[in-house]
């Protein structure tokens, strides 16, 4: 939360990196937030896995791609839990990134204005990316 830009990004040379199991609350103050994978003058982003993420708010769309030049290859985005992002959850029509089993549900935080992005026992989103990421790391009250 309360990143610069984008809280992600992929480009423009991104070779085989796995994002898996954050919480991103791309919401302001962040200008963009989400995660963008792309590509810029002869560099191109390949075989990238975007996996069981809980990725919201994001003051654009919460993924994204942008290939400026060549259309990256063997990028996925799986089991991930997409909710209101400004402008949508996914703008991929430029191809470049398949996306399967994702779900667009309420995360239901804890307390997102306190930063608590523990999932409620009811967020929809626990079955999609498999374990509540932020539960593992905050101490519980």
């Amino acid at each position: 939360w309360s990143h610069a830009g984008r809280a992600v990004q992929l480009f423009p040379d991104a070779q085989r990196n796995l994002v898996t199991h954050n919480v991103i609350d791309g919401g302001a103050p962040s200008i963009r937030g989400g995660i963008a994978v792309g590509s810029d003058e002869g560099y191109t982003s390949n075989g990238n896995v975007i996996e069981f993420n809980v990725i919201a708010y994001a003051e654009t769309f919460n993924l994204y791609t942008n290939w400026n030049d060549d259309v990256g290859k063997g990028n996925v985005a799986r089991n991930n839990c997409f909710w209101a992002g400004k402008d949508g959850n996914l703008d991929v029509e430029g191809g470049g990134l398949t996306h399967h089993s994702n779900a667009e549900q309420p995360p239901r935080f804890v307390s997102r204005q306190e930063r608590d992005y523990r999932l409620k026992p009811s967020s929809k989103c626990r079955r999609v990316v498999g374990f509540d990421a932020a539960a593992r790391l905050l101490p519980r009250p």
